[in-house]
């Protein structure tokens, strides 16, 4: 297995598609957040663009610039693990992130 280098997420500009949340969303954000503090001190580079405030970030990715136009913002939050995508509308569990990886 390939070593995990960047790991790119890229949200909604509210966070949420409705400004607010669902509690499933808001927990599975609250698990890969702790995951990826876990990921940055082992070096991992991550970054987080929010599309209200990285608009460019979103028109520079190619992947995510097609997912906008053909599914709209319902493909928000995109997380993408050195290029590829991991999951698409919502954050990914640990155990996905896991998956990909040797350790989180």
């Amino acid at each position: 297995m390939n070593k995990l280098t960047r790991i790119s997420i890229y949200e909604p500009a509210a966070g949420c598609l409705t400004g607010s949340c669902d509690p499933d969303q808001e927990d599975a954000l609250a698990s890969l957040e702790m995951a990826l503090d876990v990921l940055k001190l082992s070096g991992v580079e991550v970054n987080r663009y929010n599309l209200g405030h990285d608009p460019k970030e979103f028109a520079a990715n190619g992947l995510v610039k097609s997912a906008i136009k053909e599914s709209g913002m319902l493909c928000l939050p995109m997380v993408l693990i050195d290029g590829q995508v991991l999951s698409r509308g919502r954050y990914p569990l640990e155990a996905e992130l896991a998956s990909k990886l040797d350790t989180v």
